[in-house]
C-alpha cells in the first residue's frame, strides 16, 4: 500500500482507532525499516550479506529495507544475529518491528539471548536450538 493509497483511507474514515489497528504493522514496518537501515551503515555490511547469511529471500529483505513489509519475530532475529547486533539493539529493532519481545523465562528466547549475548552466529544459533528439541530461526533444520 503506497502513501497514495493511505491518504485516501484517512480521508474516508470515519474513525482513527479502527485505521491506525489496520495499519499498525505498516506503520511498524516502516520504524523498523529506519532502524535496519541505520544498523547497515553503523556496522558497514551490505545488503547481500543478510540475504546470503539468512533463508530470507531477496524482495523480501528489500521490501522490509523500504517499510513495505511487517515481519515476524525469527525473521527479525535472523537479521539481527547475521548482523551481529547486541542485545540492546535486537530489542530495539524488536520494539520498532511490534513483534513480542524476547522473554527470558521462555526457554527457547532464553536459548536465543544467550546466543546474542555471546556473539554467535545464525548458524550456530540454529544448531542450538535444534539441539533443545526447539524450531530453529531458519527452516534448514
Amino acid at each position: 500500500m503506497n502513501t497514495q493509497d493511505i491518504l485516501e483511507q484517512i480521508k474516508k474514515t470515519s474513525n482513527l482507532e479502527d485505521l491506525l489497528d489496520d495499519h499498525k504493522k505498516l506503520f511498524n514496518a516502516s520504524k523498523f525499516s529506519n532502524k535496519f537501515n541505520t544498523l547497515l551503515q553503523e556496522k558497514s555490511m551490505p545488503v547481500s550479506y543478510i540475504i546470503n547469511n539468512t533463508q530470507l529471500s531477496k524482495s523480501y529483505v528489500y521490501k522490509l529495507l523500504a517499510g513495505e513489509r511487517a515481519l515476524s519475530k525469527d525473521s527479525l532475529l535472523q537479521i539481527s544475529l547475521s548482523l551481529k547486533c547486541t542485545l540492546d539493539e535486537t530489542n530495539e529493532l524488536i520494539k520498532y518491528a511490534g513483534v513480542p519481545a524476547l522473554y527470558a523465562k521462555s526457554e527457547r528466547d532464553c536459548i536465543i539471548i544467550y546466543a546474542i549475548m555471546n556473539n554467535l552466529s545464525l548458524h550456530d544459533t540454529d544448531q542450538l536450538l535444534y539441539k533443545q528439541s526447539f524450531k530453529p530461526l531458519q527452516s534448514s533444520y
